[in-house]
Order: C-alpha cells, then structure tokens, then sequence
C-alpha cells in the first residue's frame, strides 16, 4: 500500500520527526518562563495558549518543519499542495478532556461547522521524563464515515478501532482533521504541552476571511522551502 492510500484509509499517521531543540523551548513555556512580552492566554476551559503568536516566539518553530521537509512529507501523504495557516503552543491541565470527541470539520443537519474541505494538523507531544503517557485518541478511519447529526455522529466512536496517540521525542502525528478525536485527560496537578501544526490549501487561505497573522505564518512557511 501506497503511504498516501495508507493515510487516506487512516486518517492519520505517526512520522518520524526530528525534534531538535524544541523539548527545551517547551518546557521552559510549560513552566511558564517566557519571553518579554509573551503570556499564556486562556482558550478553551483548563487551557492555556501562547500568545501573540507562536511564530514569533521562536524561529525554531518553523525551522524545524524545514528540518524534517515537511512540505515533501505532507505533499507525499495528501497529494494536495497545501500552505502553514497556524502555529499554536497550548498548556492543559485538566483531569476531564478539555476537548471530548469531536471533529474540527463536520455537519450538523445540514450545517457546516469548521472549514471545508477539512484541513490537516501536525502535533507534537514532547515526553520530557521517562514514563510515556497518552495525549490523544483517534478513531481510525473515521474520516471516511460522517453523519449529518452530530449526537449520533459522536456514537460512530463506539463501533470503530482506537488508536491512543502517546508522548515522544521522535515522532508527530499527522491528522485529517474530519477525524473524530479527543484529548486525553492530564493526570491531577500535572500539566501538558503539545505544539499544533494547522494547514490548509492556498486557494481556501486567499478566499477566506483570514487574520493578518495567517498569511504572515503562510509566508513564513512558504519562505522556507
């Protein structure tokens, strides 16, 4: 099989990733030494994003995407030319999942919710001790079967494989985000970090309505190729 049929069955896969110096920026934003000017910003409940923005942050946020020739891999595995749209740094610290099954993209009676065609995410979940613990859940495959009501869509979860998406310092997961996925909840008092990759087509970054900072970001990443 094919890597990019593979993917298409999928939904996802684990790739090798060199992660260079990333652990150490990470765990200095974990434990919240950050640069001048920079804070962690409440988004959804229990978490925290970086903010203004990840990308000016740190060069090696985008550096290491070059590192691993990211382009070639994404183009290898969708066959679509597609562009950076956004960098996020986010904290959790929940004991309940701060985001439950879900998709990024789907329909509810009739409703889009989310960008279509759906999108693709990269994340990385550094592990900075020895134990390997559980980030995220996917259901395999679910891509490919979506329901246009969103209760009985969540249900498909109970009837497809899972596959637990766990800490390291060697691989990333790669995710059609019409994917139905959920965060693993964090252990009491401890706190997680992962580092999100979003991108999309270049025809849907320059007919949407988009901040100033995805074109920046999209600039930057087509820059360094």
């Amino acid at each position: 099989m094919k890597p990019y049929e593979s993917f298409y069955k999928d939904g996802f896969e684990l790739f090798e990733f060199d992660s260079a110096c990333l652990n150490d920026i990470l765990k200095d934003i974990l434990n919240k030494k950050l640069k001048e000017s920079f804070c962690l910003q409440q988004k959804y409940s229990n978490t925290l994003d970086l903010r203004p923005s990840a990308i000016d942050y740190s060069k090696d946020f985008l550096n290491v995407l070059k590192i691993n020739q990211i382009n070639s891999f994404i183009k290898s595995r969708t066959l679509k030319d597609l562009t950076l749209y956004h960098v996020q740094v986010r904290v959790a610290n929940s004991t309940t999942s701060y985001m439950d099954w879900h998709r990024d993209t789907y329909y509810d009676n009739g409703n889009r919710v989310g960008m279509a065609p759906p999108g693709y995410k990269i994340i990385y979940y550094p592990r900075f001790k020895e134990d390997i613990k559980p980030r995220l859940n996917v259901a395999i495959g679910s891509h490919r079967l979506m329901l246009d009501n969103r209760q009985e869509d969540i249900k498909l979860v109970s009837r497809l494989p899972i596959k637990s998406i766990t800490t390291s310092n060697s691989s990333s997961l790669f995710f059609d985000v019409s994917l139905l996925h959920s965060v693993v909840p964090d252990e009491h008092n401890n706190s997680s970090i992962r580092l999100i990759y979003s991108f999309i087509s270049k025809e849907q970054l320059l007919n949407s309505i988009s901040e100033e900072l995805h074109f920046k970001t999209s600039k930057m990443y087509e820059d360094l190729f």
